[in-house]
């Protein structure tokens, strides 16, 4: 499944980014690039109930529920003391009383709900949420979570579905990684140079095998 941002999902994703940026706990929040891509899924598919995986500090929360075309029903995890408490500072009410979150990760398995839209920014892996998923559905990965995406397709395949990702990636940079030795001049020597993937998102849609 492929997904091409337009201007106003760019512009979007940056103002959220770059608020929750400057937020306590903001080492792991979703890249602007990961941001678009969801928004222009809500533009595009308008699910009317989506399941975050891992609210965290609430980037993604923030983005569901102020979003043009807002689910009707937002379901979101989160059980870390920390993360619940910057939830409660970073989410207006207004916008929070659109989420039903639950603090108990595992009993997400008893819902009795099909979602839309999965987005997985949590490793919830021993979880078996396939029960959650119907045809056409769209799971969304933030960053790359190879071991998530195995399991998605692994729990699947075993009720008949598959989940065929494709991968939205920014590119690659180049990375440095030095020793402790020094050269004459009195400056670290690069040891390994090597080319890393920055991280992007993976998108794919339910189907029947």
């Amino acid at each position: 499944m492929i997904v091409e941002p337009r201007q106003e999902d760019w512009i979007l994703a940056r103002k959220i980014h770059d608020t929750f940026r400057k937020k306590p706990g903001a080492q792991h929040i979703a890249s602007a690039f990961a941001l678009a891509h969801l928004s222009r899924i809500l533009n595009t598919e308008k699910p009317r109930k989506v399941l975050e995986l891992g609210a965290g500090i609430g980037t993604i929360t923030y983005l569901l529920a102020s979003h043009p075309c807002a689910p009707g029903k937002i379901v979101s995890t989160e059980e870390n003391a920390f993360c619940l408490g910057q939830l409660e500072r970073n989410i207006p009410p207004e916008y929070m009383s659109k989420v039903d979150l639950v603090t108990v990760p595992e009993e997400i398995v008893h819902l009795d709900e099909r979602f839309d839209l999965v987005i997985f920014d949590s490793s919830h892996d021993e979880f078996d949420i396939s029960n959650l998923l119907k045809e056409g559905a769209i799971c969304f990965v933030e960053g790359s979570r190879k071991p998530t995406r195995k399991s998605i397709r692994e729990k699947l395949e075993r009720i008949g579905m598959r989940c065929d990702f494709t991968n939205h990636t920014q590119g690659r940079k180049l990375v440095h990684v030095y020793t402790r030795r020094w050269n004459i001049l009195g400056l670290s020597i690069p040891k390994i140079r090597f080319f890393k993937s920055i991280k992007g998102c993976w998108i794919g849609r339910v189907e029947r095998i």
